[in-house]
């Protein structure tokens, strides 16, 4: 079987597997791509009525965690010097804790961050 009559055969099932599910087949008047279009519509119709939860981002997720539940200065400090730092240095200090890599001075300045706003977080209490 040449190229063409081998797209061709695959062409055919796929359009009678697309005709023989239920609920699919193809009518007169309504022929397939009119039948897909309708189908499009009604899923976008069911999309707006389901009601779609907001992703909070890690920021959020870490602030709310941490910062407003903890009654510890220095876990609510953690929190703060994390929420103003980008997302890549946050993954790179989980990183270094998990590893134990924390002997270099990222680590070491973040932790003084964290000691001086914890310092003064306490001292407010």
């Amino acid at each position: 079987m040449g190229k063409r009559a081998e797209n061709d055969s695959n062409l055919k099932r796929y359009k009678n597997r697309l005709t023989s599910l239920d609920g699919l087949q193809s009518t007169p008047e309504l022929p397939m791509a009119k039948l897909i279009d309708h189908l499009i519509a009604e899923g976008n119709a069911l999309l707006k009525t389901e009601a779609v939860p907001v992703k909070k981002t890690s920021k959020t997720k870490l602030s709310a965690a941490l910062s407003t539940s903890s009654s510890n200065p220095y876990t609510k400090a953690r929190a703060m010097v994390l929420e103003k730092l980008p997302e890549w240095r946050r993954k790179e200090l989980a990183r270094m804790e998990k590893t134990g890599d924390i002997n270099n001075r990222f680590y070491q300045d973040f932790i003084s961050e964290v000691s001086a706003l914890g310092d003064q977080l306490s001292q407010k209490q």
